[in-house]
């Protein structure tokens, strides 16, 4: 299929946890979603007044977020594709939104060097996570959802406690920007903009990036393996 309806470059898309609908997100200030089947459109979703800049379906697939430019996130009912809240409080473009692995938090990335945890049954704010020096790249919760990283263009990765809010370590010397990826067995692969691919695994232990050499709780660098999957961490 070519789905065809935007009148703006598509930013985003994602499809929905059981494969039915792709859900996709436009400088036209619009989300859409798809029939993955018929690739019709079945459903135009309007309210920001900027471009849509990423989208997100919950785990089971019954919540909806998008995210803007304008400061902005929205989510929205799946089930009857209806809109629920305006997630407001940044200062800035929206820039990655992520689910809770249980669905019912919201962690959102901002230009104004933030990232906030929302829950999703009423739109308020939990958390305000403040410590990076310049914009967030992405966001990404551990699998039992204990755990936020961030990544930002202040080369460093950090890791939150989601039910303190509290800053429990920094991974720095990512180059200039950089993105993180949740993988399996508590692992997250860290991308710099300099092509830089790092892999690390959660618990205390030594690490070496270029010339730095140091210990940073939380988390550990096990090696350069670009295009691999690391194995096991060594237990410190």
């Amino acid at each position: 299929h070519t789905l065809t309806g935007h009148t703006g470059p598509v930013r985003d898309v994602a499809f929905s946890p059981d494969g039915t609908y792709l859900a996709t997100t436009s400088d036209d200030g619009t989300a859409r979603l798809w029939n993955t089947t018929s690739g019709t459109c079945t459903h135009t979703l309007t309210g920001h007044t900027d471009s849509v800049t990423t989208v997100a379906f919950s785990p089971d697939g019954t919540r909806l977020a998008t995210a803007s430019n304008d400061g902005t996130a929205r989510l929205w009912n799946t089930t009857n594709v209806t809109f629920l809240c305006a997630i407001t409080g940044h200062a800035a473009d929206v820039t990655y939104i992520a689910f809770s692995p249980d669905g019912t938090h919201l962690a959102t990335a901002s230009d104004d060097g933030s990232a906030r945890m929302w829950d999703v049954a009423t739109g308020t704010c939990i958390h305000t996570f403040i410590g990076h020096t310049s914009v967030l790249w992405e966001i990404s919760f551990s699998p039992d959802g204990t755990v936020l990283v961030t990544a930002g263009e202040d080369g460093t990765c950090r890791t939150w406690n989601t039910t303190t809010g509290e800053l429990t370590s920094t991974l720095i010397g990512l180059g200039d920007g950089g993105w993180i990826t949740h993988l399996q067995r508590n692992h997250y692969r860290a991308s710099s903009a300099d092509d830089d691919v790092s892999w690390w695994a959660m618990g205390l232990c030594r690490f070496q990036l270029g010339e730095l050499d140091a210990y940073v709780p939380g988390m550990t660098r096990i090696g350069n393996l670009a295009g691999q999957h690391p194995g096991p961490s060594i237990q410190h």
